[in-house]
């Protein structure tokens, strides 16, 4: 007579994705030998399960959840086996939001156990920063860095986590306050792949984001560039910045690299 055959219970898929499975942070592997743990989770409310974006303000539809695979659809279909995930794991999230993040936790010791030199990007589709300070605290040797577009980051930094501010077309005061605090600001501009992007915005030094995603590498007191990628080329909310709307000194001389 068969037996059936025993099983334990069933494995928990990744919720962080490796570095080499993500067109940009796979660059950190060429730039810097460092493997990037990053998660995506369904932005804003698209999961239906909460808002993990809840200062996304001209973002939404050009938001980098389109960008790369994860906007590549078959005709007739508005989702993917990539944007099913994303709603997954956000669902997940507010089920269970401790549980998460001891699961986030554990990935990073596994991580460590790996022996690989590596970072970790918390919010690659959310801006969740209580998750990301909360795993910067348990384990303060490893570098933690966002983008966020909540205001006021620098209070959120710490040692090992490095924040970016987002600019969108309704925040430009709160990006100029985050520069007088040391906190960088990424603005996406409607420069073409390939193309230099401005040499500063609004005189402030534009070093090229698209090089690499390791934010906490970067210069203090610049904006990093970025190319609008995905929905964004669409844009016409005023999120994609024009490059012909900017001053003439912003758009001439030599473009600075990080």
């Amino acid at each position: 007579m068969n037996t059936p055959c025993q099983t334990g219970p069933k494995r928990k898929r990744a919720l962080f994705t490796r570095g080499a499975a993500n067109a940009k942070t796979a660059k950190g592997l060429k730039v810097a030998d460092v493997d990037t743990l990053i998660l995506h989770l369904a932005p804003h409310t698209s999961s239906r399960a909460g808002n993990v974006c809840t200062s996304a303000y001209g973002c939404i539809d050009p938001c980098l959840n389109t960008a790369g695979r994860g906007g590549i659809f078959k005709a007739g279909e508005s989702t993917n086996p990539i944007q099913e995930r994303r709603i997954q794991r956000t669902r997940e999230y507010f089920a269970d939001p401790a549980a998460f993040v001891d699961r986030l936790d554990g990935e990073i010791r596994a991580a460590k156990r790996r022996g690989r030199t590596f970072v970790v990007r918390v919010n690659g589709t959310s801006d969740l920063p209580k998750v990301a300070m909360t795993l910067a605290t348990r384990h303060p040797d490893v570098m933690l860095y966002d983008y966020t577009k909540h205001a006021k980051p620098w209070l959120r930094q710490m040692s090992n986590y490095r924040l970016t501010f987002s600019r969108t077309s309704a925040n430009e005061a709160h990006c100029f306050e985050a520069i007088a605090h040391g906190v960088n600001v990424a603005v996406v501009f409607d420069t073409k792949k390939g193309q230099p992007l401005p040499t500063s915005w609004y005189g402030v030094p534009v070093i090229d984001g698209d090089l690499t995603d390791l934010r906490y590498l970067d210069p203090a007191g610049v904006v990093v560039g970025l190319r609008a990628k995905g929905r964004a080329r669409r844009d016409a909310s005023g999120f994609v910045v024009k490059v012909a709307d900017l001053p003439a000194s912003d758009r001439t001389g030599v473009q600075h690299v990080a």
